[in-house]
């Protein structure tokens, strides 16, 4: 699926950092193209940033639902999971997404961080 032009907007905010500019043109986004996965994931990780965990947990799922042969939405639940302390969780979100996709660059990436999270 190629993005739409909203979402390449959003993009560039998140880019700059620019969470709460970003948001809107993501929800609006969503309700044009509302099986879009990565748009979800877009919005949970705003949502993330904002530090508001339930709604990017929920968008996480969402995105999951949508893609559930992308690792991403896995890994982003996982990051979550870690911000709210739940590190059990995160450890079975970021080795479901690994398993999910050994191959794929970020699963490698946020397993192995957890690994050394979880090595203190």
């Amino acid at each position: 699926m190629t993005s739409s032009p909203k979402q390449e907007e959003a993009k560039a905010l998140m880019s700059q950092r620019r969470w709460e500019e970003a948001l809107p043109i993501l929800l609006e986004d969503i309700i044009e193209n509302p099986e879009d996965g990565w748009t979800c994931l877009y919005i949970s990780s705003c949502y993330y940033e904002l530090c508001d965990a339930e709604k990017a947990m929920s968008w996480a799922e969402r995105a999951e639902e949508l893609m559930p042969s992308e690792p991403t939405p896995l890994g982003c639940q996982g990051d979550v999971a870690l911000l709210t302390g739940d590190y059990s969780r995160g450890r079975e979100l970021y080795l479901k997404a690994f398993d999910l996709d050994p191959e794929d660059e970020l699963a490698q990436k946020n397993w192995k961080r957890f690994l050394e999270i979880e090595k203190g």
